[in-house]
């Protein structure tokens, strides 16, 4: 959609904006994402290289600032890499 936004956060960390989506609905679509990269079967030198993805996610709030909102998506990444990765967790 042309209103969302997807940039590089640092290092191997992405945000993805996914403006008037409810949080339910953009769990879904982090799942999908997610196992549609798991499933693409890279390759690296001649051997299969599975690649997964963890999504931290979160929604607007009453009273957010980017850092809060940041901040708590962050936290749920990091849920999402302690649990096992290759998940979804929102926060």
């Amino acid at each position: 959609r042309e209103s969302d936004f997807l940039g590089r956060m640092g290092g191997e960390e992405f945000g993805l904006l996914l403006v008037g989506t409810a949080l339910a609905e953009a769990t879904t679509v982090a799942n999908e994402m997610r196992e549609r990269i798991a499933a693409l079967g890279f390759h690296f030198r001649g051997a299969p290289l599975t690649i997964t993805a963890s999504c931290g996610l979160t929604e607007f709030r009453e009273g957010d600032t980017a850092e809060t909102l940041v901040e708590r998506a962050d936290q749920a990444l990091y849920a999402a890499k302690h649990g096992g990765r290759n998940r979804c967790v929102a926060g």
